[in-house]
């Protein structure tokens, strides 16, 4: 009987996985989360933590339940992966498209940003090829991503 609640709950955070990372990425604007060199250095964005926390979340009201059919609980817990691989993917997708969108940049728009960049990292020399400094952020952020 219980069983259909917890259905529809996986089926709810399915549903909203695609609109939390949408959102995230939306409000992120790819800086890193702490500074280099800071006792808590986090080069990665706002929007990696924000939607594996989400992640982390909506596994553990589940596993919350201590659920005792061990077959029941596997199901439970394979859609959940799913769910969560599909929103990575759109996580790496919507990435992706904001790294190609940067990458149309002119030459010149790329290197005034890259000089901010590179200050902020405290380093004086500049490379040929110039990136913005969302990029940066990106790169972390899918980085991170693909090491959790």
């Amino acid at each position: 009987l219980f069983e259909g609640f917890v259905w529809q709950r996986i089926q709810l955070m399915e549903q909203s996985l695609p609109g939390w990372v949408e959102e995230a990425v939306r409000q992120d604007q790819f800086q890193m989360m702490s500074p280099p060199g800071s006792e808590t250095e986090q080069r990665h964005s706002h929007s990696v933590f924000d939607i594996f926390q989400s992640f982390r979340d909506s596994k553990d009201q589940i596993m919350s339940l201590k659920w005792h059919n061990a077959h029941q609980h596997a199901k439970f817990m394979t859609r959940i992966a799913k769910a969560i691989t599909t929103a990575v993917a759109k996580y790496a997708e919507m990435l992706d498209q904001r790294f190609q969108k940067q990458m149309q940049s002119t030459p010149e728009e790329k290197e005034d940003k890259w000089m901010n960049i590179t200050k902020a990292f405290g380093t004086q020399k500049v490379d040929p090829y110039q990136f913005l400094p969302e990029v940066s952020g990106i790169f972390s952020s899918l980085l991170l991503v693909l090491t959790y």
